[in-house]
């Protein structure tokens, strides 16, 4: 199999699992029936906003680490968020545990970015990034279905509480994170450690009429650096 195929299937996976959250359709419904009796008023205008004023700095954090840590940290992180947003969601949660569960969800969604950077990386042929990101939209998109789906069936057939629902987001968090370590890391990435493109150095001698080219080849590929292809034309005026 192609690498790139492995790629996107890695990272459907990992997305499939990542947007498999039942609970997040009902989460007011959830939070109000808790029983601190937290109203609407209350988780709009104190709990929300806890995770609003970070949100754009865990953007700006996670732009700029992602790819100097070669973005498989970032994704783990990903998971690992995850699990503590909806951890701290169990039994019944203060206020304080409510703000900071905002917080990990803020840096759950800042993290996103760290699953397309990571494939694009692993693909070396421009021309698969138009159809790899189609196969990873789509299954966002089945997941998202596929979650909202299994969730309203529960729900509405009176299957499970609102509480099972945590519980089976926790787990879907859990095997996220679990794949992500599956996951094999990325040596290259798309800025600090890319591929440089070969080098071409010209030098002329006018004296023996030699024009000499000397090609140095990246460090990253499987080759020797001290192997220089050097290529003398003698020509005649």
């Amino acid at each position: 199999m192609e690498l790139w195929k492995k790629v996107c299937i890695y990272v459907s996976v990992y997305v499939i699992l990542r947007e498999f959250r039942p609970i997040d359709p009902f989460i007011i419904k959830y939070l109000t029936l808790l029983p601190e009796k937290y109203t609407v008023k209350i988780i709009k205008e104190e709990v929300y906003p806890a995770g609003s004023y970070v949100s754009v700095l865990f953007v700006v954090i996670v732009f700029l680490v992602t790819d100097y840590l070669q973005y498989k940290p970032i994704i783990i992180l990903n998971g690992l968020s995850g699990i503590m947003s909806y951890s701290l969601l169990l039994g019944s949660p203060t206020i304080s545990f409510l703000k900071s569960g905002q917080i990990f969800l803020m840096l759950f969604r800042a993290a996103e970015v760290a699953y397309y950077t990571y494939m694009f990386a692993n693909i070396r042929n421009k021309d698969q990034y138009q159809i790899a990101s189609s196969i990873v939209r789509t299954s966002v998109l089945v997941g998202k279905c596929s979650c909202g789906i299994i969730a309203q069936v529960l729900i509405s057939y009176n299957i499970v509480s609102y509480l099972y629902l945590l519980y089976l987001t926790i787990l879907g968090m859990i095997l996220t994170t679990i794949w992500s370590l599956i996951m094999p890391p990325v040596k290259l990435s798309l800025y600090f450690y890319k591929v440089k493109e070969p080098v071409l150095d010209v030098f002329v001698d006018d004296n023996e009429k030699i024009i000499r080219t000397k090609i140095n080849e990246s460090s990253n590929m499987n080759l020797d650096k001290n192997n220089i292809n050097v290529c003398k034309i003698k020509y005649s005026l």
